[in-house]
């Protein structure tokens, strides 16, 4: 029997001494077909500030996950973790990820994401 599993999938591992049991192998075989049959999609755009107070990137699908990359090379990344939106050490009240895309604000603790003549990249995932 499996001393450990992974942590993302639950797949069985074993240690030295471990026995080997048929059914653990078929539960990761299960596990493994299941994560493969999962479709991701990166949209990769990109947008050049109008100076406006708030934007709407519009993406034709609401993201699980977007990483901006601002005109000053700062990267901030965000993820609808389900009721709300996680930015992982960084509180940022001016990107927010909304029905059918992701909002930007002209909050200059980002740098102004929608700062005039600068463009910003984004990575998208559906």
């Amino acid at each position: 029997m499996a001393t450990n599993q992974t942590l993302r999938y639950g797949l069985h591992l074993w240690e030295p001494g471990d026995n080997f049991l048929r059914e653990e192998f078929n539960e990761n075989t299960l596990a493994i077909e299941a994560a493969l049959g999962e479709k991701v999609e990166v949209v990769f755009g990109s947008y050049t500030g109008d100076n406006t107070a708030n934007r709407l990137i519009s993406l034709g699908f609401t993201p699980k996950c977007v990483i901006l990359v601002n005109h000053s090379g700062q990267i901030y990344a965000g993820a609808d973790i389900g009721g709300g939106v996680f930015f992982p050490e960084m509180s940022l009240t001016n990107f927010a990820i909304v029905d059918g895309g992701f909002q930007v604000s002209n909050e200059a603790s980002y740098g102004g994401s929608t700062n005039n003549r600068f463009q910003h990249f984004y990575l998208a995932f559906r």
